[in-house]
């Protein structure tokens, strides 16, 4: 872990600014759900001229994942989700065993993290399966979205080769695409899959 500090030095032009903290100011970002506290000491043209500290606090807004619906009327899929995401999918062949897809969700699972326990009955799921069946009580999403642990090199994988051109991880997926959903497209897009 970095410092648990940044500075950031800038000049608002002499008149009000509005100041944004992005991920990209903090080694690692800005972690969610998390207290901090900005300081400021404002100068004018002389050194000398520097007011006393301000301190401003603040916290992070908690992550929640959106939850997505699916729904297929071939050849056409629509996604839709309960908030603004973006979203990434990859189309693959029914009954692909290529790495990563070849993967289980126990493989994807780390114990102690989301509630994994080592000897889960879904252990031996295959990750495509979990990624279809709903998570179970007191969890959202699919049975993959409630276990898979973000800071795991398999799931990493995954996620890696949906958001890729395709071609990564042993496994070449018929199509690869982003899409985002806002609300200009109503958090409902629909996409054609053709030949």
């Amino acid at each position: 872990m970095g410092p648990s500090y940044f500075i950031r030095n800038g000049d608002c032009g002499r008149r009000v600014t509005n100041i944004s903290i992005t991920s990209g100011d903090a080694e690692g970002g800005l972690e969610a759900n998390t207290q901090y506290i900005a300081y400021f000491v404002l100068q004018g043209d002389s050194p000398r001229s520097a007011s006393k500290v301000y301190a401003f606090q603040f916290k992070t807004d908690v992550v929640t994942r959106p939850v997505l619906t699916v729904t297929l009327s071939s050849p056409k899929g629509t996604v839709q989700s309960n908030r603004e995401a973006d979203v990434w999918y990859a189309l693959v062949t029914a009954g692909t065993t290529q790495a990563p897809f070849n993967l289980t969700l126990g493989d994807c699972a780390t114990p102690g993290t989301n509630g994994w326990v080592a000897n889960s009955p879904y252990a031996s799921t295959p990750v495509l399966e979990a990624m279809r069946l709903d998570a179970p009580a007191g969890k959202t999403g699919s049975l993959f979205d409630a276990y898979a642990d973000l800071n795991n090199s398999n799931t990493m994988s995954i996620i890696n080769v949906v958001k890729s051109s395709g071609t990564s991880g042993g496994s070449i997926p018929v199509a690869v695409c982003a899409v985002s959903l806002n609300k200009a497209t109503n958090l409902k897009p629909t996409q054609e899959f053709s030949e």
